[in-house]
């Protein structure tokens, strides 16, 4: 805009000596006329030339934001994050973008801080007195005082007349569901990166607006989930919770929740609820490892289900003695061992096929590494250096071994689902590929013991009639001082349906329940607390999902969940391995 100034100037110095020039007081009519024509033309030009550098100013201030007139200061940021908007599996919205005003101040333009700091804590009372002061007085041009203002707040700021407070145009991340989805989303800062779940994983992805991301969660599963474990939490008044819910068929996880949570909206107020517990924790989950112990024993051919085992005294290891919890001291067969989750009789299974084949097992389950998964957050499995005897009885168990929720609830999809493993995925059209571990044949007996848990054992609570149910109880004390605390619980269970054709799992865990009206105040197992809440949610998500109740006395469903009579007697009676 100089240069365009000092071109008018010489513009004007040449118009005024032609004017000059042209001027003649001589009384001659041909000169007088001539001269009056060079006046008409100069005037003409003058006029021209003012109109054309009005309109020029004009298109520049107008027609180019980046000009002097509209461009930011320099000191202010050059750039604003974006990033692409997250939705769940059907669609809906769970991740976007906020078109909002920044406020800024510039201290060196402030006149009188003491006065600003007063005018502006009455916008914004919940702003700290002393932090906003030394804002104002910072050796600075630039500096932050409020990242999303509401339209009353940028109105009352403006109407202040400040010079030193200025807006700026700025994109907000936002969370229209809060915490329902927390741990899985992730949040991002304040300057739009993301920090932690889908947000860190896919930070590069979504800032160059590449395309949104569809995630297989479904909000209403979720939510569902999510509000059912909170109830129990409430009811016994437990520390925490998971649930998952996955399709056994391919592996997408449809709900996951861990609690207690956090809004991402406004992650600061949760830091202490950032642990993601059912990828990021590990736990001893007790008695559901006794699906994987089955399964193990059946696939190994070693054991048979209609096998039996005498269960009559402890098992005493080294300077171990193992007790069953609920003992019935007697001769058990196979499915008797898992309904009455016999701790004797699944290390007696397990001591048949060998440790090898255990360890075997175990790692094509995954359950030795930390899962392949999208989020950051995975956990590393904590198991024995040394796999020995004594770590081989243990973990058949579910004690001497721990894993994350999702450990477990995809290595027992591969139990139910014919024998398939399928890694856990979290987006929306991502290849599922799988790789056999367990026979239909082991997968088809392994699914008859969790029918006959639901309706002979200690998953009764978890009966939904229709949806033929399958499911396995989990009661671990956490440890404490190389010991186990007995009352600290996990208590947890695993469910599957419909059993004749597993489609899907509900895992539910809630951590150290106490005894209350709901468990008749006694120990808060996994069967009192975990069968119900999973009972709840099968009933919810049933319909939404698609499953259709079946009948439970048709002659075929019958059959295919029909538990076979023992049949042979083992050896080892003594109580001695």
């Amino acid at each position: 805009m100089q240069l365009l100034g000092r071109l008018l100037n010489c513009i004007f110095k040449y118009i005024s000596k032609l004017i000059n020039k042209s001027i003649n007081f001589d009384n001659s009519y041909e000169k007088t006329l001539k001269a009056g024509k060079n006046r008409s033309l100069i005037i003409k030009g003058v006029v021209w030339t003012v109109y054309s550098i009005i309109s020029l100013k004009i298109v520049l201030i107008g027609g180019f934001p980046n000009d002097i007139y509209t461009k930011k200061p320099s000191y202010a940021p050059k750039k604003t994050i974006t990033r692409e908007s997250i939705y769940d599996r059907n669609g809906t919205l769970v991740a976007d973008f906020l078109n909002s005003d920044g406020l800024y101040v510039n201290p060196k333009m402030v006149k009188d801080a003491k006065l600003l700091q007063h005018q502006l804590l009455e916008i914004f009372p919940n702003m700290n007195p002393d932090k906003l002061y030394k804002k104002l007085t910072r050796k600075a041009r630039f500096v932050w005082l409020v990242r999303r203002l509401t339209p009353k707040q940028k109105y009352s700021v403006n109407a202040l007349g400040d010079i030193s407070l200025n807006f700026i145009k700025a994109k907000t991340r936002i969370y229209p569901h809060e915490n329902l989805m927390s741990h899985i989303l992730g949040y991002v800062n304040v300057d739009n990166i993301g920090v932690s779940g889908i947000e860190k994983k896919f930070d590069k992805k979504l800032s160059e607006l590449e395309k949104p991301v569809h995630l297989t969660i479904d909000a209403r599963i979720q939510y569902i989930l999510r509000s059912e474990i909170l109830k129990m939490m409430k009811l016994t008044s437990a520390i925490g919770g998971t649930g998952i819910v996955m399709d056994v068929t391919n592996g997408e996880v449809i709900a996951m929740t861990s609690l207690p949570d956090f809004d991402p909206n406004h992650p600061n107020k949760g830091r202490k609820n950032f642990l993601n517990k059912a990828t990021h924790a590990v736990y001893e989950l007790g008695s559901t490892f006794k699906i994987i112990n089955s399964a193990i024993a059946l696939e190994s051919k070693k054991v048979s289900i209609r096998d039996v085992y005498d269960a009559t005294k402890p098992i005493k290891i080294g300077k171990f003695v193992i007790n069953d919890y609920h003992a019935q001291k007697k001769i058990l067969s196979v499915p008797e061992i898992f309904i009455h989750s016999s701790n004797i009789g699944s290390i007696k299974m397990i001591m048949d096929v060998g440790t090898k084949i255990q360890k075997e097992k175990m790692q094509e389950l995954n359950l030795l590494e930390p899962l392949d998964i999208i989020l950051p957050e995975r956990a590393k499995t904590i198991y024995p250096k040394y796999w020995r005897k004594t770590e081989t009885a243990t973990i058949s168990y579910g004690h001497g071994i721990s894993v994350s929720p999702l450990h477990l609830v995809s290595a027992i999809g591969a139990v139910v689902n014919g024998g398939t493993y399928y890694k856990p995925l979290f987006i929306k059209d991502q290849i599922a590929e799988g790789r056999t571990v367990f026979s239909s044949k082991t997968s088809r007996q392994v699914r008859k013991l969790m029918r006959y848990n639901t309706t002979n054992g200690s998953g009764k609570l978890t009966n939904v009639q229709g949806y033929l149910v399958g499911s396995k109880t989990g009661t671990a004390e956490k440890p404490k001082n190389g010991g186990y605390d007995k009352k600290a619980l996990i208590s947890s269970l695993v469910a599957s349906f419909p059993m004749h054709n597993p489609k899907y799992i509900v895992y539910i865990l809630i951590d150290e329940p106490q005894p209350s009206p709901i468990t008749n105040n006694l120990r808060p197992t996994g069967g009192w607390v975990g069968a119900p809440v999973a009972a709840k949610v099968i009933e919810q998500i049933a319909p939404i999902l698609d499953i259709y109740p079946v009948d439970e006395n048709n002659p075929a469903i019958k059959r295919a969940m029909k538990i076979p009579p023992p049949k042979n007697t083992k050896t080892k009676i003594n109580g001695q391995i």
